[in-house]
């Protein structure tokens, strides 16, 4: 636009309108295919833009890379969980298939009737689908995130290679749900912290190192906390909040610093969303560090309550166990009236 090449700027606006044009195919070849094979809508990107199913309808946001899409899809029941993400995964291969071969032959119709500009873009449209299908065929990784034939081998190989993807969509469906965490099947939660083709997989194993490690040495726990929060970028907003209580847990149970916990918490996008526990976790740790034994005590009180008005689960008495032990301990930390 500075130099008056206009030409060159009309080239590159189509080049992008192209590309999108041929990403969103793909991606709604996924959703399409999802759908039929039962799946629920939760969010898709084309371009600049996000368009996100929410409680009370959709909402769109804006991103920040451009030649780039991303469909995903729930599950509505547990049943048919490896079929239904393979029919879901091979949805975008297809589409992308399909038109480019409706593209080769508009093109090769086309090819002594039209020119010009248009001409181009149909050629530009061709060669974009062969590009995008052609990088489809071979596994690989972009950034933190498997490709289509990265997810077809893990799923179609076996179905050891596959339970920690499906262990994913299952919790994801529960939580959705509105089933407590601490009511969830143990089994799936260590199976999506084992290795797998997920899009978070590298941060689980981060996770699952600092939980080995947090009561027993703390130089490991923080480093591994430190990978946690550097591979926080892919998290959803719920998962980010939860990452944050722990290490507002941490600064203030393990390091003593009440100020920097504070800073850590305050940083809480929904604190409302955050589970009553978690909550209570951080907030009796702040206290604990500020020497406000009375009050962690207290939150210690409430989050046993919980576990009393809130049986069963699998996790919910391990984790009942674990609060009677730390408010042992806060409890211990308290000075004695008696002494001087």
């Amino acid at each position: 636009m500075l130099t008056g090449n206009f030409p060159l700027l009309f080239f590159v606006l189509i080049v992008i309108f192209v590309f999108i044009d041929a990403i969103a195919i793909h991606e709604s070849g996924h959703l399409i295919a999802g759908w039929l094979a039962g799946l629920d809508f939760e969010r898709a990107s084309v371009g600049w833009f996000w368009i996100l199913r929410e409680k009370h309808g959709f909402r769109f946001r804006l991103k920040r890379h451009v030649l780039w899409g991303q469909a995903e899809m729930s599950l509505d029941r547990i049943c048919h969980i490896r079929r239904k993400l393979v029919l879901f995964t091979l949805g975008g291969p297809l589409a992308t298939f399909f038109s480019l071969f409706i593209g080769v032959g508009a093109a090769w119709a086309a090819d002594s009737h039209i020119t010009g500009s248009l001409s181009f873009t149909l050629d530009l449209f061709v060669y974009a689908s062969f590009f995008l299908f052609l990088i489809g065929l071979f596994p690989a990784r972009y950034g933190r995130y498997p490709n289509d034939a990265l997810l077809l081998k893990t799923l179609m190989r076996s179905a050891d290679s596959a339970k920690p993807l499906l262990a994913m969509y299952t919790l994801d469906m529960q939580k959705r749900n509105g089933a407590d965490p601490f009511r969830v099947n143990r089994r799936w939660v260590e199976l999506c912290y084992s290795e797998g083709e997920n899009p978070i997989g590298k941060y689980f194993e981060y996770w699952r190192d600092y939980m080995s490690t947090v009561e027993t040495d703390n130089e490991t726990a923080a480093g591994s906390l430190e990978r946690c929060l550097a591979a926080s970028s892919s998290l959803t907003s719920d998962q980010r909040d939860q990452l944050i209580a722990e290490v507002t847990y941490f600064a203030a149970w393990h390091r003593r610093d009440a100020a920097k916990a504070e800073i850590w918490f305050a940083r809480i996008s929904n604190l409302e969303g955050l589970h009553l526990v978690e909550r209570l976790r951080a907030q009796a740790a702040i206290d604990a560090a500020g020497a406000r034994f009375s009050k962690a005590l207290q939150r210690c009180d409430q989050a046993l309550r919980y576990f009393q008005e809130n049986p069963s689960g699998s996790r919910g008495p391990e984790v009942e166990t674990g609060w009677l032990d730390w408010r042992q301990r806060i409890q211990e930390l308290q000075p004695n009236p008696y002494t001087r």
